[in-house]
């Protein structure tokens, strides 16, 4: 049995993104016998979808001087067959750490000084030219975003685009920490849109109470906590309003037509990304959108069928989720060289 271990982090500023993908990855690892220990920041209830799934879970505490150190000291004690870190900025000096003990490291969208350390170098949100000259071996593009292996069976379902709106799905990442949900849902109440909207609230969401009560001002509105069924509700609905991370790749993989709001500067390169094969509509930063601008986007969209449907062909043809059974089969080749 090998020892793996996953170095992520989740709360509700960073979100649930980088540990819903580990947990992808973790599920499928255990189900070939190795055993999995998580080490994380996590807070917010981030932890407890860990712990949750029956993961080992050592908690570290804040970040602070000489935390890059302390992580490796926690990971080399594990005395893993393989690291893998879906930290954004990994140190040079955690690296250095893990190779020195010989330990094989994969990691995910690291843009940090760690990066070119890795033995393998996985980011699903950069364009393929660019893994020319970084690290031992980069694979970029979104043919490698990990999904949950439901999406790849809702990808093989048809998707019919209907004329007319009826399902509308609004979900903003498991934290949402720039308010988008609110928002869409103050642009719903003004737009009082005959078709019904399903807002999801992820896991580390912390804005329960002003959900509410702005659903209650909406016309045919219904809030969902922390749903485990998404592939299908993505599938069913006729146009979604999301945040761009992982969700919109998600969005993509079903062909739901996708508004994205982008919660951090970074995931403007993820909806760029998608944008230039017409497979979503990007609105820029969610901290600076206009409930006017989220309440005209939504209408302009759904009032072009022609549009949604293009939308739709295209996301499909670009996602396709097969990307947890492509970056199984590189780390495999990755760990197993001399």
């Amino acid at each position: 049995m090998r020892s793996v271990v996953i170095r992520a982090d989740g709360d509700h500023q960073i979100g649930t993104g980088h540990l819903a993908r580990m947990i992808h990855l973790a599920r499928r690892l255990s189900q070939s016998g190795d055993r999995v220990t998580f080490v994380s920041r996590s807070a917010d209830g981030c932890a407890a979808l860990i712990r949750r799934r029956g993961y080992g879970l050592i908690l570290l505490p804040p970040i602070s001087e000489g935390s890059s150190a302390q992580a490796a000291s926690v990971v080399g004690a594990l005395e893993p067959h393989f690291v893998l870190n879906d930290v954004r900025d990994t140190t040079a000096e955690y690296m250095h750490a893990l190779r020195s003990a010989g330990t094989r490291t994969v990691n995910f969208d690291d843009r940090g000084p760690g990066a070119e350390l890795a033995d393998l170098l996985v980011d699903a949100n950069r364009l393929p030219d660019e893994a020319a000259g970084v690290a031992p071996r980069a694979l970029f593009g979104p043919e490698y975003i990990v999904l949950d292996e439901s999406f790849e069976q809702a990808h093989r379902l048809p998707k019919g685009v209907r004329d007319e709106v009826g399902e509308l799905l609004v979900f903003a990442g498991g934290s949402d920490p720039a308010g988008l949900t609110l928002k869409a849902l103050e642009a719903i109440a003004q737009l009082e849109p005959a078709w019904h909207t399903t807002a999801v609230l992820g896991h580390a969401y912390g804005h329960h109470a002003e959900a509410a009560a702005l659903a209650e001002r909406c016309r045919r509105v219904d809030l969902v906590v922390g749903a485990d069924d998404l592939a299908p509700r993505m599938q069913e609905a006729d146009l979604a309003l999301c945040s761009g991370g992982i969700v919109m790749f998600e969005m993509a993989c079903v062909g739901t037509p996708a508004l994205v709001g982008s919660q951090v500067p970074h995931e403007l390169d993820n909806v760029r990304l998608l944008e230039r094969h017409g497979a979503v509509r990007g609105l820029g930063l969610a901290g600076e959108l206009t409930v006017n601008k989220i309440a005209a986007e939504l209408g302009s969209l759904a009032g072009n069928v022609g549009m949604r449907r293009a939308m739709s062909e295209a996301e499909k043809r670009v996602v396709d989720g097969r990307g947890l059974d492509r970056v199984v089969e590189a780390i495999e080749q990755c760990v197993q060289r001399s």
